[in-house]
């Protein structure tokens, strides 16, 4: 079957391509589903949206006999369960115990960076801007000590580009004296990947 788009309004047209496309394919369907479909015997879309609708619930999970339904032409998803893209990716830990030297606090915001890279990556987006955030230890100090700094990003997923900036911003807000317990990172302005745009010559640090 050729990739593209199909206009299924025309009847005939709908029956055939059914009638081709293995129930694998189908969004909402599994192997572990698809195994006991074949077993009935049921192994297009056309003989998924056909077959009874009792044996559909019996065999199928929630999702699987909605897709029936939609199959039948059955809207089952309202605009609002559609998931909302992200708009930041946060990835943070506590210390075991309280970090005091800046190389350290690098080797926890690197290992941060990489974690939510991958995830943003893993969605297909790009973040625009990235942010540096630390504290120590509430119950050590006189009132907890916060710190953070954003900088703005050219549009991009990659680990490598994003990897100086957090460590720059680490290092100016990083106070000597103080015994940090907590780093984080957040990948913030995010956009498709298919949105990305043209580098930027310039990049604006604000806190």
């Amino acid at each position: 079957m050729p990739d593209g788009v199909f206009d299924l309004t025309d009847p005939d047209l709908r029956e055939q391509i059914l009638a081709k496309t293995d129930i694998i394919d189908i969004w909402g369907i599994n192997k572990r589903t698809a195994v006991k479909l074949h077993a009935v015997g049921v192994k297009s879309a056309l003989q998924l949206r056909d077959m009874d609708i009792r044996q559909a619930r019996k065999l199928l999970t929630f999702v699987g006999f909605r897709v029936v339904d939609e199959l039948r032409g059955v809207s089952c998803l309202q605009l609002e369960m559609m998931t909302p893209l992200k708009k930041s990716i946060c990835c943070s830990r506590s210390f075991a115990s309280e970090v005091w030297t800046l190389t350290e606090m690098n080797e926890a915001v690197i290992n941060h960076l990489s974690t939510a890279a991958e995830r943003m990556r893993g969605q297909r987006l790009v973040a625009n801007a990235i942010q540096v955030f630390i504290h120590t230890n509430l119950f050590k100090e006189k009132g907890l000590c916060t710190n953070s700094a954003t900088i703005k990003t050219s549009p991009t997923d990659s680990t490598r580009e994003l990897l100086g900036n957090p460590l720059r911003l680490l290092k100016a807000i990083c106070k000597p004296g103080h015994g940090y317990r907590k780093a984080g990172i957040v990948l913030l302005g995010l956009q498709t990947r298919t949105a990305e745009t043209q580098r930027l010559l310039n990049e604006d640090v604000y806190t």
